[in-house]
């Protein structure tokens, strides 16, 4: 199992991440809700403002840096707490693409396990989109349980 850590992503780093992920996600909300590409960044846009207001210092989220044992950046992770809720939300993560396959997905699912005991919680959640095949089976093997799948069906 590869060595890594996390830390708290500083300023400039999260002004770099927070463009790549609304790129990223109106991506995934174009392809997966099969809506335009415009309305697909609106909504990107909208969901990424409500949940970090204040960018990195947006109360009740972990914003982390994952790096080996070299210091090299190898991924990031988005975590929201709400401490009335007994539970921590994935809201992104990532493996740096050149490392993918070598195991880091796998060990920064246990680093959030430890973040969440950290903070006394009993579940974590995520949603993941159903074209997603390697993130979901990364899910499954590590005990991750499916609770709901959302249908759509397009009028013409």
């Amino acid at each position: 199992m590869p060595v890594v850590s996390l830390r708290p992503m500083n300023e400039d780093e999260f002004q770099i991440y927070v463009e790549v992920l609304k790129a990223e996600y109106a991506d995934e909300v174009a392809r997966n809700d099969r809506v335009s590409d415009e309305a697909a960044r609106a909504h990107a846009e909208r969901s990424t403002a409500d949940a970090l207001p204040h960018g990195v210092h947006s109360d009740g989220q972990r914003l982390l840096i994952a790096e080996d044992a070299d210091g090299d950046r190898v991924g990031q992770v988005w975590l929201a707490h709400k401490p009335e809720t007994d539970r921590v939300y994935i809201f992104d993560i990532e493996v740096a693409e050149a490392v993918r396959g070598k195991g880091y997905g796998r060990r920064l699912m246990e680093l959030i396990e430890g973040e969440a005991r950290t903070l006394g919680v009993s579940r974590i959640e995520l949603n993941v989109y159903a074209d997603n095949e390697v993130a979901r089976h990364l899910y499954e093997t590590t005990g991750y349980l499916e609770t709901s799948r959302h249908m759509v069906k397009l009028l013409d």
